[in-house]
């Protein structure tokens, strides 16, 4: 039989490999150090048997930091973050030299919501691991989280130095640099991340906007991208944090109108839409290009049906007709106009309406933002073209950035009789 060695084992959990630790650990008397490696195996394959292996460490040796360590990861397995931070700030006290104590009190802190703890966590493991380019990464996302733009642009040049070509790092770095205002250095780094992965077409499009660049439409993909990346978060980010109000506008301005038999919600995203409508509707159908967002409206329960496509794929495809046509918050990821009220306009049944949103500005404007803005001359011209009717223009504040608040307007389109 193999003789076990605590060390080797130690050193097999700091790289990762739980079979070799196991395996170095076989034999060992039940110390505390052998418990407290235990324990880290079982964390490591998120096993629940690691809580009580790292408490029967603590109870041999309540200074066996590894143990808190250990017992903090299988807290926050658990999902008591809280108490997790507990421990491995204790874990940390009383083994101050070895980075990863460190980055368990990060971890352990941001799940807390102790975003200044977790950055100074994570510059501590910085410090300790002078040539890592992720620690600064770690901290970079973490200062990103909570607004810190600047404190992240400098994590983020800080990880950068040590890999040039790390795509998180980069991402990042273009993010905050944006939000600092620093457009052309932004415009920049999400070149260089499009020149580093060439199916990013968001890094496409944005360093094309942030430069001040032109486009009548995204490229390929971006839509889906952008909105399967952010879908778990989606209703935090653009309720909660953003104030969005675009499916309340939408529903003001259709109040005069009789209930509709068949709806279309273009763009549905998570169903906020369906959600607001719904009593208004016989029968609602959802359209997303996005399969993680329908996955969030599927659970809202607000549709009738449910589809994954791109929105003029679907509309060019299909043959029924809707007496109610709405995109909130849409229009901005799509461009020119011309070719949505093209595909939308054998949709309508006679006298339809459409209501969306559009963010206001003049002709059709690709903003930094990504998004575009579109003038009530690009929006009269496009509809007119294809026999649409405007019957209402409402401006209106769409939501609340912090760069101040969206201004936007909320149109309604009526259909030949």
């Amino acid at each position: 039989m193999p003789t076990p060695d605590l060390d080797r084992a130690r050193a097999a959990l700091a790289a990762g490999d739980a079979v070799a630790a196991e395996a170095a650990l076989r034999g060992a008397p039940p110390s505390a150090q052998a418990l407290a490696l235990r324990a880290g195996v079982e964390a490591m394959r998120a096993e629940p048997a690691a809580e009580a292996s790292a408490r029967a460490a603590l109870a041999i040796d309540p200074g066996c930091g590894l143990a808190h360590r250990h017992l903090a990861v299988a807290l926050i397995q658990r999902g008591d973050p809280a108490a997790a931070l507990r421990h491995a700030e204790r874990g940390a006290a009383l083994e101050p030299d070895d980075p990863g104590a460190h980055e368990v009190v990060a971890v352990a802190a941001a799940g807390a919501g102790r975003f200044g703890a977790a950055w100074d966590a994570f510059v501590r493991v910085a410090a300790l691991r002078p040539d890592d380019a992720t620690p600064w990464r770690n901290a970079g996302q973490v200062a990103l989280a909570v607004d810190e733009h600047a404190a992240a642009a400098h994590a983020f040049t800080q990880a950068l130095a040590r890999a040039p070509t790390l795509a998180p790092a980069l991402e990042g770095q273009a993010r905050a640099l944006a939000a600092l205002g620093r457009d052309a250095d932004a415009a920049a780094a999400w070149a260089r991340l499009a020149a580093l992965d060439p199916s990013r077409a968001d890094a496409r499009h944005l360093a094309t906007a942030l430069a001040g660049g032109h486009a009548d439409a995204p490229p390929p993909g971006y839509a889906r991208a952008v909105f399967d990346a952010n879908a778990a978060r989606f209703d935090e980010l653009l309720v909660d944090r953003l104030q969005y109000c675009g499916p309340a506008l939408v529903r003001a301005a259709l109040a005069d109108r009789a209930p509709f038999p068949r709806a279309l919600d273009l763009g549905c995203g998570t169903g906020l839409v369906g959600a607001a409508l719904r009593d208004r509707c016989a029968h609602l159908t959802g359209v997303d290009v996005a399969p993680a967002m329908l996955a969030q409206a599927a659970r809202r329960g607000c549709y009738d049906a449910l589809v994954a496509a791109e929105l003029i794929d679907f509309l060019a495809a299909g043959a029924d007709r809707f007496e109610l046509v709405v995109a909130a918050d849409v229009f901005i990821y799509v461009g020119d106009l011309a070719p949505v009220f093209a595909a939308l306009a054998p949709r309508l049944a006679p006298g339809a309406a459409v209501a969306f949103t559009t963010e206001a500005g003049a002709g059709l404007t690709l903003a930094r933002t990504g998004r575009w803005s579109h003038g009530g001359d690009h929006v009269a011209a496009r509809a007119a073209a294809h026999g649409l009717a405007v019957a209402s223009r409402t401006a209106a504040t769409l939501r609340r950035e912090p760069s101040g608040p969206v201004a936007g307007e909320v149109w309604v389109l009526i259909a030949p009789s």
